[in-house]
């Protein structure tokens, strides 16, 4: 809320359907774009890779898969350079806009970050490389704060700007490479092409998301000991293993929230919350919103 409440402060309409506000950085640019009513098919391109994350209301983006995805709050897409895609506004009104902010970040930049990953990875990984396609992350508390220091550092310069932008930019980056690494390290490891302690810990997770979280018989599968598993967690998803396996258990309840084949009562003890109350708090910090309200929002 804060977020919106500095961007209204700056941002003047005149456009109904993507209305663009800049905010110029050194080397970068933030825009805003506002949509104050229904529109279908509208185009976006961007040469560099194309950070935008959703402030409120919905989309749904044509041309990053098979089917329409959508996009809400405390959500991002990332366009790989030169990817087109065609979005539909459904909600958009006049006094509750559908907004959503874009940074552009050079492919420089990302090869730069992907280079001091690389220097500190284990090398049974392999390099952390950038993939040209496009991803769609949920975000955790962190990148949520991140992306409102940013917003708060281009809206409002300091005489630190320059330092501060570049900061969280990088850091930003090196959010979106983790995210990307993370489904490339499943991925390969359920095609038999990578065997490593930290991928195994990780694959149990993942199968057993209601479980608790027990570092003793993790560490035990991955075949290393519990203080080297934390710290390959923290260097190449950084996140703990309990951070990580509630990542796991959010993303799965989001999915059978969208199904709506179960209750949110049967949501929460199905991945083990002790109580509804536990999981409401959990998934509102995730999401923004309340379970309920998420589910309400897909329809």
């Amino acid at each position: 809320m804060q977020m919106l409440e500095r961007l209204n402060k700056n941002a003047r309409r005149r456009e109904a359907v993507e209305n663009r506000v800049c905010f110029n950085g050194p080397q970068v640019e933030l825009a805003i774009y506002d949509t104050y009513e229904p529109a279908k098919q509208v185009a976006l391109r961007s040469d560099n890779l194309l950070y935008c994350a959703m402030l409120s209301g919905s989309k749904r983006m044509h041309g990053v898969s098979d089917q329409p995805q959508l996009f809400l709050p405390h959500e991002s897409f990332v366009l790989a350079p030169g990817q087109p895609v065609w979005i539909d506004f459904p909600d958009a009104r006049p006094q509750t806009p559908t907004t959503c902010l874009a940074v552009d970040i050079s492919p420089e930049r990302i090869d730069a970050v992907a280079r001091q990953l690389s220097d500190r990875r284990d090398p049974g990984l392999g390099p952390c490389q950038y993939q040209a396609r496009a991803v769609h992350c949920r975000h955790n508390n962190e990148t949520q704060r991140l992306l409102e220091r940013l917003s708060a550092t281009f809206i409002e310069p300091a005489p630190e700007q320059k330092i501060l932008i570049d900061l969280q930019l990088t850091e930003l980056v090196m959010r979106l490479l983790r995210q990307q690494s993370r489904d490339l390290l499943l991925s390969a490891l359920e095609q038999g092409q990578i065997h490593h302690g930290l991928l195994a810990a990780m694959r149990t997770l993942k199968d057993r998301p209601s479980q608790p979280l027990d570092m003793d018989k993790l560490s035990s599968e991955a075949c290393i000991s519990k203080a080297q598993l934390y710290r390959l967690f923290k260097q190449e998803l950084g996140q703990t293993p309990g951070e990580y396996l509630q990542q796991l258990r959010l993303e799965q309840a989001r999915q059978w929230l969208s199904e709506g084949q179960m209750s949110v009562t049967e949501i929460a003890f199905e991945l083990g919350y002790q109580s509804l109350s536990h999981f409401n708090r959990r998934f509102k910090a995730a999401a923004g919103v309340s379970p309920g309200r998420y589910r309400r929002q897909l329809n």
